[in-house]
């Protein structure tokens, strides 16, 4: 009996051991959740807030833009005050960001714009480059939870051409297998085919080939996948186009652009590339000339008279220097009449000639003098100058090219031709081209040509069996109010073909041919209107009313159209580029603070 008891009396202090273990672990559990709980809600408000600060960081970069999206165009020396202004404004507005967390009614989250510092323009002294740097402060509170976060922002006023091997502002239509390395650009439809279309001996013609190749690295830029369109093996060229989806565009775009890049598509939205306004480019470009904003308006009004506007006006902080050819005397005809010889005029008409002659030789001697002087001129060039009454530069009567020094280049000197200007080599040598260049008439460019110039063309472009290299490694940028035609760039030649360094832009429509033709292009080519392109690859030999072609390979040496982009240009020719319609708003990494 008094055993049973002893065990009874064991049993029960073990129970309340048990029970006394159990409420100690279930209160270390329920402490656990509770703590748990709360460390997940921290989190939470954390993560919350974080994101709410990332977003108000956006809201300010969209306030700078929406500041700066007001204004019709953009003129880089104009753009400081206009960002003090727009900082300005966002700070007097005290823009928040609330979200609808709530509790009883009251927001427990908000975001808060704190400052937004203009800090500085900085300047590269070997380009001129002008970038405009500003921090964006912003502080965010969810639940109590405060987040503070910095952001640089850098703007810039390049055009958005500039950025791209191939694109147009309109419809990008490339008909067959040109070879792009580079990004490309296109603002309403993208069209493809696998058909080439061209005309010989005045008959439209079509040779089938493969699609276009856009090498590996390469991005291209739609506002939509469903502008990217494709017509395969039909000649009903504009006809029967099928545009891509979200399910299609994984197994077309190895076929229609020969890529295995599945990153290469890029949405954006058309309405945020950055346009030229040439018009006020060439207005901006010609003041800053004259030394004087003044004469703008004067300029505008005798834009079709510029020349001799420029050369007298008088607003001018720094003339222009006004050029010509000099007049070449016409040489007197030798009395050849048989019958004069048994005459007594005969003698006269002697005496008379050799008076002409004489007169002729003199005359000869001052011009072949002014030509010299002008050709000295020419090749060192410091001052702003009108060429007067159109000029051509041929490597025989003006000898040797144009050749602005690289500080008056640098430093926005620029020569005017009034009229048409024409560059005509077909010596071995090429004609070397320095300087920014405005014409008011059309441009010719044939044979060769080693250019560093930015070039604004208030008429057409014609680049006519021409070999366009870059001077000391640079390049002409040629930007033309009309249409550009390139023609007959190494005309069924078999062989690889000379690089065309250069960067085209023009307002009108623009169509290129890698047919009969063959192209390098080391730079790019951009359109505000329509861009159609016509390539095959391999060899092609005329062969009377039609053109031979070899078999259309993927992967042939001879690639008949090849563009190549070239970035160097931004730091080669900055300084005489032209205005733009918005800016660039590049956002640098994002920096949390240390909280107050």
């Amino acid at each position: 009996m008094k055993r049973m008891q002893e065990e009874s009396g064991s049993a029960l202090v073990m129970v309340l051991f048990v029970v006394l273990m159990l409420t100690i672990l279930g209160m270390a559990v329920l402490s656990a959740s509770i703590g748990g709980a709360q460390r997940a809600e921290t989190r939470e408000n954390d993560v919350q807030s974080l994101h709410l600060a990332q977003k108000t960081v956006d809201e300010a970069a969209a306030a700078i833009g929406a500041g700066l999206a007001g204004k019709e165009d953009i003129s880089p020396k104009e753009l400081e005050v206009t960002l003090r202004n727009v900082v300005t404004q966002i700070r007097q507005q005290g823009k928040k960001v609330t979200t609808g967390f709530n509790v009883n009614g009251i927001s427990s989250a908000k975001g808060e714009i704190v400052d937004i510092t203009y800090n500085n323009m900085t300047v590269n002294a070997n380009d001129h480059s002008i970038l405009y740097h500003l921090t964006i402060t912003v502080k965010a509170t969810v639940n109590g939870v405060l987040r503070k976060l910095k952001q640089d922002v850098t703007i810039d006023t390049f055009p958005d051409f500039l950025k791209y091997a191939i694109g147009s502002e309109s419809n990008l239509i490339i008909n067959g297998a040109a070879q792009i390395q580079g990004n490309v650009y296109a603002g309403q439809k993208l069209l493809l085919n696998d058909y080439a279309y061209y005309k010989y001996n005045k008959q439209e013609r079509e040779k089938n080939t493969v699609f276009p190749t856009l090498a590996h690295g390469s991005l291209l830029n739609v506002s939509s996948i469903h502008d990217i369109q494709y017509q395969e093996g039909n000649r009903r060229l504009g006809s029967n186009y099928i545009p891509l989806t979200e399910n299609t565009w994984p197994t077309m775009y190895p076929t229609l652009l020969h890529s295995t890049d599945s990153e290469l598509l890029q949405i954006k939205d058309k309405k945020k590339f950055v346009s030229i306004n040439l018009d006020e480019s060439i207005l901006d470009k010609l003041t800053e000339a004259l030394g004087t904003e003044n004469g703008r308006d004067q300029i505008r009004n005798n834009i079709g008279h510029l020349g001799s506007y420029l050369l007298q006006d008088p607003t001018a902080a720094t003339k222009f220097l006004g050029l010509r050819l000099p007049e070449k005397p016409t040489a007197p005809d030798f009395p050849t009449d048989d019958n004069a010889k048994v005459t007594q005029d005969y003698d006269k008409v002697v005496k008379d000639y050799d008076k002409a002659l004489k007169e002729y030789n003199e005359k000869l001697a001052i011009y072949n003098k002014g030509l010299d002087e002008l050709n000295r001129n020419l090749m060192n060039m410091n001052q702003s100058a009108v060429f007067e009454n159109g000029m051509t530069i041929d490597g025989d009567t003006l000898k040797e090219g144009l050749r602005y020094t690289e500080e008056a280049k640098r430093n926005g000197r620029w020569l005017v031709v009034d009229g048409d200007l024409t560059i005509d080599n077909y010596k071995s040598q090429p004609l070397q081209i320095r300087g920014n260049v405005l014409v008011t008439g059309k441009v010719i460019i044939r044979g060769q040509v080693a250019f560093d110039s930015t070039m604004f063309v208030m008429g057409k472009t014609t680049i006519e069996d021409a070999t366009i290299t870059g001077l000391n490694q640079k390049e002409l940028v040629l930007i033309s109010k009309g249409k550009i035609l390139v023609n007959r760039y190494d005309a069924f030649q078999n062989a690889s073909p000379a690089s065309l360094r250069a960067f085209f832009y023009t307002e009108d429509t623009a169509e290129l041919y890698g047919v009969g033709s063959a192209f390098l292009l080391n730079g790019g080519f951009f359109s505000k209107g329509d861009l159609t392109i016509h390539a095959v690859l391999g060899s092609a030999t005329g062969n009377g009313s039609t053109i031979d072609f070899s078999p259309q390979t993927e992967g042939t040496s001879l690639k008949r159209f090849e563009v190549k982009y070239n970035e160097q240009v931004f730091e080669d020719q900055n300084t005489s580029l032209p205005r733009v319609r918005q800016v660039n708003i590049s956002m640098g990494a994002l920096q949390l603070m240390p909280q107050d």
